[in-house]
């Protein structure tokens, strides 16, 4: 959300192991306990909030119980 909370700007979403739901579980390497893609608006990447909420969810994951996170997002931040 934008600092106002008037705008959505991205979402993190959390998946078990080859859910069908989960776009990207054909990423997914084997052996892994959850698998995470995010996404921001199109403005929201302009403003380089991709490449921060991608290696904010990278930090985050540490605080979790997974053995074995995958952000299973092909583009990778800069």
């Amino acid at each position: 959300m934008s600092p106002d909370e008037q705008e959505m700007l991205g979402c993190v979403y959390f998946y078990p192991p080859k859910h069908p739901n989960n776009g990207a579980s054909q990423y997914e390497p084997e052996d892994i306990d959850v698998s995470v893609n995010l996404w921001t608006t199109e403005s929201a990447y302009q403003a380089g909030v991709y490449d921060k909420l991608y290696r904010f969810t990278e930090e985050w994951l540490k605080e979790w119980p997974f053995k074995s996170p995958c952000i299973t997002n092909l583009l990778k931040p800069e």
